[in-house]
């Protein structure tokens, strides 16, 4: 009689995605039939859609949510399991709807007092915040009601190491209150947000009993059989353990044996890989929820453009990822031909088309107004709005989206062109460091006896290849040491003292906070990308535009 078959269904969903967002709930309650389960539950928002910005201000969003929401009620009639799933209030909050039958058992806000309803004779709770904060209030209401699971729908975005940090807390929550956990949380990428999945319950005894994968839509069911001793009646229960009126559903056990189930397991994805899957994730969805079919990426020979061709072909396929070579006077040779030889690696389609020509033109139309003059930055910058305008002017013609290739290092110390570098609609590896650029090239390299991206991108020196000779360390620190004072400023708060004390030069140490913070214009300026930290540059700086504040000089 204790036996409980729960099934979690992990979804992709996007904010007012009416039709696809109530389909797959009406989906995976069916697949919660299929195998004969009592309880099926859904992420947070899995009405709505997570990540609806300020969607929530508008009233046709809200009643149409609520329309919805009560359209999935209804359809529950007939139906054997019960259901958990999210939506907004009318007050715009954050919900949680039980419903079995057709009906709605009870609706739990976000914010409110931990809620309880039961399941024949097992005590059921929901847990309504984003992340797992179990106040030590709600923790002793555990204990003290005798909770056996505990329901937990969420929408929570990826992070690196967040997902054995999370897995961790709750295995401690569980065997601490003695109550099973069941989180079920949303995948795929909307915007900048990326959600990772990886959906999981913990026994009363703080094991893992099952888990979806990682970065993907998944289905995973299992029984649960509480370690508790309850009285066994459902009345009796109600009056020992919890407060008057508690909602109480029983379910019918009549019914023929149930199927004999595969307890899912999926391994945790760990350190490149779960970028390698945040990244492919975050470029398959944004490409096709805004409704694109092929991304184009300028091929330049270095690390960050056959880092996000790859990983577009990975998403993607290579039927929908073309290369545009564009050489100036100053390409190397061998920045060519790496740039061919992944494009063969990866059986992408690709055109060159030489920006030497339209470059001297403008610089001739120039010549009037600038007068007598050396080369100097001036005429990096129009070669790389060259390029731009040449990616732009593809995407317009076709409908690609073209994909930019910045990374984080690069937009912290404004080493890119405004309206050149920085253009494009998505930015895969705005939130990644160069220095793990070239970590995820080797992990993505590894995967295969034939690595894609060639050996020689990774071991070259980068560079811009705008001027005779240059390199990125003529204007800048080398990345290892930017990279790592970078980290020390913006996830562990340290100031230029402090981070000289660690064993940097201070000169160098102030350059890098000088650099970041008179770059915050060119930021502000850049297209979005998916956040992969606890410090991303466009979420977290939060830096003015207009700032004084010269912290190094402090």
């Amino acid at each position: 009689m204790n036996r409980l078959r729960i099934a979690i269904n992990q979804l992709n969903q996007s904010p007012g995605d009416w039709k696809g967002n109530t389909e797959r709930i009406k989906s995976g309650i069916l697949m919660g039939e299929d195998v004969s389960a009592d309880i099926v539950v859904f992420p947070a928002l899995s009405i709505t859609g997570p990540s609806y910005g300020q969607l929530d201000k508008r009233n046709a969003f809200i009643e149409t949510n609520l329309a919805k929401t009560e359209q999935i009620i209804r359809w529950t009639k007939g139906k054997s399991p019960v259901v958990i799933f999210g939506f907004l209030n009318a007050e715009g909050q954050k919900a949680t709807a039980v419903a079995f039958n057709g009906k709605t058992v009870k609706i739990f806000s976000s914010g409110e007092e931990m809620p309880f309803f039961l399941v024949n004779n097992t005590v059921c709770s929901i847990c309504t915040g984003d992340t797992l904060r179990l106040t030590e209030k709600n923790r002793s209401r555990i204990r003290e009601k005798r909770v056996d699971v505990v329901f937990h729908p969420v929408a929570s975005t990826f992070t690196a190491g967040l997902i054995e940090k999370t897995e961790q807390i709750a295995q401690v929550i569980a065997a601490g209150s003695k109550s099973a956990y069941v989180a079920a949380n949303q995948s795929g990428t909307v915007d900048s947000n990326c959600f990772y999945g990886s959906s999981f319950a913990v026994s009363e005894k703080g094991e893992i009993i099952t888990r979806a994968n990682s970065f993907q839509e998944d289905f995973c069911v299992f029984d649960f059989k509480p370690g508790k001793k309850h009285i066994q009646t459902p009345g009796a229960l109600q009056s020992a353990s919890l407060e008057d009126p508690q909602p109480v559903i029983i379910l019918d056990r009549s019914e023929r044996k149930k199927p004999d189930i595969a307890v899912k397991k999926a391994r945790l994805p760990l350190d490149e890989e779960q970028l390698y899957k945040a990244l492919t994730q975050s470029i398959r969805d944004y490409t096709e929820k805004n409704g694109f079919s092929k991304v184009v990426i300028g091929l330049s020979g270095g690390i960050d453009s056959s880092l996000v061709a790859a990983l577009s072909v990975k998403a993607l396929g290579s039927n929908r990822v073309t290369g545009i070579m564009m050489p100036s006077r100053f390409s190397s040779k061998g920045s060519l031909t790496d740039s061919e030889k992944l494009a063969e690696n990866l059986g992408i389609k690709t055109y060159t088309v030489p920006i030497k020509r339209v470059y001297e033109t403008m610089m001739e139309e120039l010549g009037p107004v600038f007068g007598k003059r050396q080369f100097n930055t001036t005429d990096e910058n129009v070669q790389a709005r060259v390029r731009g305008n040449y990616l732009m002017a593809l995407s317009n013609e076709f409908g690609w989206l073209v994909l930019n290739t910045g990374n984080k290092s690069e937009a912290a110390m404004g080493y890119s062109t405004l309206y050149g570098d920085t253009i494009g609609g998505y930015a895969p590896l705005s939130d990644l460091f160069k220095t793990d650029c070239y970590r995820l090239a080797k992990y993505i390299n590894s995967l295969d006896e034939n690595p894609v991206i060639p050996e020689d991108v990774i071991t070259k020196a980068p560079s811009a290849e705008l001027a005779p000779d240059q390199k990125d360390q003529d204007s800048l620190p080398p990345y290892e040491q930017i990279d790592n004072i970078l980290r020390l400023m913006l996830e562990d708060g340290l100031n230029c003292k402090e981070i000289s004390e660690r064993g940097f030069e201070f000169k160098t140490v102030q350059k890098v906070f000088r650099l970041l913070r008179t770059s915050e214009y060119k930021r502000r300026q850049e297209p979005l990308g998916p956040i992969l930290s606890y410090s991303s540059l466009s979420d977290d700086l939060g830096l003015p535009v207009t700032n004084n504040f010269r912290e190094e000089e402090l």
